[in-house]
């Protein structure tokens, strides 16, 4: 029993482009909630038959994790099984009008889904959780070259913020910009965008400075001076939230879910997307203030540790969950 609530048969669907560590750690955390969870990664797994708990194969609830989930499990929703979306920055709209109800990261998501005509009553914002194991202020940091580092994650892609980025150097002197990870919400960077984004940085004179590597682990990020995430396109607040666990100030901009993550002036600093000269002076201001620095990567680790934890996300999905079981 939760709270007198009883753990339900959960299906937790993971098709597509959901991480698979995530995915499983989701299952593993709502399991430890006292939810009876099934795990659907790959299809073979989705729940074939509707009903609630007492039906030979069924599940109180659906929980899908992505849009192909979403489209795999519809036939269950029109024979009565509550399907719960958890629905990802970009993602179509639409489809959210079909689920009994939707989760959603933050306050500027939530606002997305009402104006298109989503009822409150069928939503849930639920923060994005951490793994503090993986992402935290002590373990292993990269070797680094002499002078400021600057990490900017998933950003490469029409959007993403990787260019305001590079265009910011020019004001940032003594400071190498490293851009990491995938190329956006959904996958890859194209080598097209790489292309345009190197190109850039030659017109502008910082290519020397500019280095783009692969997937970002924590080790990367720890030895970061500051973790740059200003998209134009709202995206993923993830890489902010572990960068924040590393105990590293971010600055970022006021789209999507950011500013809702970032504590302005305690943890971080936000600023308007696509304006690299107000980009670079902030960054040159903030990387040569050492007091500021130290004050920020504590408040942030702090902020991560009371506001994204596991417990807490579990706990709001299941407050989701009592939404649509009754």
């Amino acid at each position: 029993m939760i709270d007198g609530f009883e753990g339900l048969d959960v299906a937790v669907v993971a098709l597509g482009d959901v991480d698979s560590g995530y995915a499983e750690r989701v299952a593993g955390e709502l399991r430890r909630f006292g939810h009876r969870v099934v795990l659907s990664t790959t299809g073979s797994g989705t729940p074939g038959s509707a009903g609630r708990r007492g039906t030979a194969g069924g599940v109180d609830v659906v929980h899908t994790l992505s849009e192909k989930s979403l489209r795999a499990v519809a036939a269950l929703r029109s024979a009565g099984t509550p399907v719960v979306h958890s629905r990802r920055p970009g993602d179509p709209v639409e489809s959210c009008a079909v689920v009994d109800h939707v989760v959603v990261g933050s306050r500027a998501d939530l606002d997305v889904l009402i104006r298109s005509g989503v009822p409150r009553s069928a939503t849930s914002v639920v923060v994005e959780a951490v793994d503090n194991a993986r992402w935290s202020v002590e373990g292993p940091v990269r070797s680094r070259t002499k002078g400021f580092r600057v990490v900017c994650r998933d950003s490469l892609w029409r959007g993403g913020g990787a260019d305001t980025a590079i265009a910011a150097l020019p004001w940032v002197p003594n400071t190498e910009l490293v851009l990491a990870g995938r190329g956006g919400p959904r996958g890859s960077s194209t080598p097209a965008e790489v292309e345009r984004l190197s190109q850039g940085a030659r017109a502008l004179r910082v290519a020397d400075r500019v280095r783009i590597v692969g997937r970002a682990d924590p080790a990367l990020v720890r030895s970061a001076d500051v973790v740059v995430q200003v998209p134009w396109t709202a995206g993923s607040t993830r890489p902010v939230i572990e960068a924040m666990a590393c105990g590293v100030p971010v600055v970022v901009s006021t789209v999507g879910g950011l500013p809702e993550t970032v504590l302005t002036e305690v943890t971080g600093l936000v600023v308007p997307p696509r304006d690299p000269k107000l980009l670079g002076l902030v960054l040159r201001r903030l990387l040569t203030d050492k007091v500021r620095l130290a004050a920020f990567s504590i408040a942030a680790a702090d902020r991560v540790e009371q506001r994204h934890t596991w417990a807490r996300f579990a706990s709001g999905i299941t407050r989701a969950y009592r939404e649509v079981v009754r």
